[in-house]
């Protein structure tokens, strides 16, 4: 993975949203198994998902994720094409989410800076075989939808060269505005060609006010990366900055062979945007193009292709569609200053993304002034100063630091949302593995904890609902024997209860039984009470004992006895409880009971002699008042 052109930044922000895209494109495969079948919007965001990973990766030369994402997006672009198109949904199914378990493991090498050596062949093989397969059914029908699709096309153009209204003007009234025309051409071996142009364009946006550029349909057409081999990618800027400014930005990019670069007139710059917009042929020959000689570029025969230039105006009060070419209209009359400014805050970004690392810092950093605080206002030698000045100055700093700390726990919260519905892969694929019919339903996601509690609780989770699954639920023939319903269901709950969060996992199967339990527990040596002697809760809680299990044999998914251990252990590490109920027959119930965040701990005031303590209140065993006698 070592790669002088990617920085650290860069690499970060990679990870972080392809993370986002995976997670997205994971649940919405899940969804459209239960529903089996792919709705025309799910289709086409999971084709955006694609194109979007792709054309990432290739920026970043994760070439082997970039290739799967292009397969995986050719066999959605098919899908997209021809609706009525048959195929195996549910091979298609296991393919991508076996792709996604692909792309995951290659992010984690990528965050722990290790070389990305994942093969990808397998797997591309079977999206082959799957875009093969579905491409020799519609060979019948292509034919005749080909004829139709060219028709519209004609008809297409047509209404757009009959129309002048269908073009964008350049905008030439920008104050300041300098003209450059560039051409960029890439080295032979880059590949990706249109991704490396369409992340020129995004990239530069501080930078220009408005640009057209050709090949237009970069991501769209996969066309456009011979005709960028070819003739190279051309590029119109107006803006305000210095052309050095504009011609250092284009330098810096990645695989750069030639650049090409220079300054035009207005009028020029009008010229070359309307040839654009005319479809009149645009070449590398185009840069010698005056005002005097723009009707001979005119007279060139349109081009057969359907391309449409994309004109983008940064410093703009409105947007419009017009047949395919995206619109800024800029007012002409001059606005003041302060009005532009809140134009500009209307549409700024009101998300941001920050390291947890940062937040930890502050979140420590605003502790130590609480501690401070504390210090200063609680000072015993302060405190028998009877100054009433001091005391509202002393209780205004409390209520802001008090404050302070509360928002910085609540930009620290993070719903549970992600990792429940993580929870549904799981069930998914051991469902399919066990040959089990179970669904998982899932309540409360949006309550919130603090992120490393989070963290925390997600390999707990997976361990007691893979449990359900393979200890509690019944198979299919076993369940309609006891009377119930041959689908299991295993619910995921959260809730909070004061100062902590309750999650709640609770399934219909046999549930446990304690007898069972209780000799196995005594067979491994990890009880030495009668049975009578416990209750019920106290016999189901041996289940999280190191070494417990009532496997006979270790299979896949249990028989080792650590699954429920690390539950306890992780729960317990966070100052939570695990609390075991079940009803034989009819399932079991398993409560997390966690804290809402790890970053305040609740402490007790103490005195010995003139000195004061504060001592964590989850260190306390036992509080009492001793008597005279017993004060040594």
């Amino acid at each position: 993975m070592d790669n002088p052109y990617i920085d650290e930044s860069m690499t970060e922000a990679y990870v972080y949203e392809t993370e986002q895209i995976i997670e997205s494109l994971e649940q919405l495969m899940i969804q459209s198994e239960k529903e089996g079948d792919f709705t025309t919007d799910s289709i086409n965001e999971i084709f955006r998902f694609m194109h979007t990973i792709k054309g990432c990766s290739a920026m970043m030369m994760f070439n082997e994720i970039a290739t799967l994402a292009h397969r995986i997006e050719d066999l959605f672009y098919v899908i997209r094409e021809n609706r009525d198109v048959s195929y195996d949904f549910t091979l298609l199914v296991d393919v991508v989410l076996e792709s996604i378990d692909f792309f995951k493991i290659e992010l984690m090498k990528i965050k722990q800076k290790e070389p990305l050596d994942g093969e990808a062949n397998e797997l591309l093989e079977r999206v082959d075989v799957l875009v093969s397969t579905m491409k020799n059914k519609t060979d019948k029908t292509q034919s005749s939808k080909q004829s139709e699709i060219v028709e519209k096309d004609s008809a297409k153009e047509e209404s757009v060269e009959e129309s002048d209204t269908e073009y964008v003007k350049p905008n030439t009234d920008l104050l300041g505005a300098s003209y450059y025309f560039a051409t960029v051409k890439f080295k032979a071996d880059s590949e990706m060609e249109n991704i490396r142009a369409y992340t020129i364009i995004r990239n530069m946006e501080d930078l220009i006010s408005q640009v057209f550029y050709k090949p237009n349909k970069l991501l769209e057409d996969d066309s456009s990366v011979e005709e960028i081999r070819k003739e190279g990618f051309l590029i119109l800027i107006q803006s305000r900055k210095e052309s050095k400014l504009i011609s250092e930005y284009l330098e810096s990019t990645i695989f750069l062979d030639t650049l090409e670069f220079e300054e035009i007139a207005a009028d020029t710059y009008v010229d070359m945007a309307n040839i654009i917009q005319n479809r009149t042929s645009f070449t590398a020959d185009t840069t010698d193009v005056l005002p005097g000689t723009v009707e001979k570029q005119e007279s060139v025969k349109p081009e057969d292709e359907k391309a449409d230039m994309v004109n983008v105006v940064l410093e703009s009060t409105a947007v419009e569609t017009v047949t395919g070419v995206v619109a800024a209209k800029e007012k002409n009359e001059s606005v003041p200053k302060k009005d532009k400014q809140e134009s500009s805050n209307g549409t700024s970004q009101g998300i941001i993304s920050v390291n947890v690392d940062k937040l930890d810092k502050l979140m420590d950093m605003v502790g130590e002034l609480v501690i401070a605080e504390a210090m200063v206002s609680q000072n015993p030698e302060v405190t028998k100063l009877e100054i009433e000045s001091f005391e509202k100055a002393s209780r205004q700093l409390h209520k802001i630091s008090t404050e302070l700390q509360d928002m910085v726990m609540a930009i620290r919260m993070v719903p549970l949302s992600t990792t429940f519905m993580k929870m549904h892969r799981i069930v998914r694929d051991m469902a399919k593995k066990l040959n089990k019919s179970v669904v998982l339903d899932v309540f409360g996601e949006e309550t919130e904890v603090d992120k490393n509690i989070i963290e925390k609780i997600s390999d707990p989770l997976m361990h007691i609902i893979r449990n359900s699954l393979d200890h509690g639920i019944e198979d299919e023939t076993t369940r309609l024997e006891a009377g119930k319903e041959k689908q299991g269901t295993i619910i995921l709950e959260a809730k909070n209860s004061g100062s902590d969060v309750l999650i709640i996992i609770k399934d219909d199967g046999k549930g446990l039984n304690k007898e069972v339990i209780y000799k196995k527990a005594m067979a491994q040596g990890l009880v030495f009470r009668p049975m009578e002697e416990m209750s019920e809760r106290e016999v189901y809680r041996l289940i999280l004992s190191p070494g417990f299990s009532t496997k006979e044999e270790v299979t896949e998914f249990s028989g080792r006895g650590v699954g429920m251990d690390v539950v306890a252990k992780n729960i317990e590490s966070i100052g939570g409880a695990v609390i075991v109920d079940s009803e034989p027959m009819h399932g079991t119930t398993i409560i997390l009971k966690i804290p809402l965040t790890l970053a305040i701990i609740e402490g007790m005031n103490i005195r010995v002699g003139n000195a004061r303590f504060t001592l964590p209140i989850v260190s306390i065993k036992q509080s009492f008042r001793p008597k005279k006698k017993e004060i040594i």
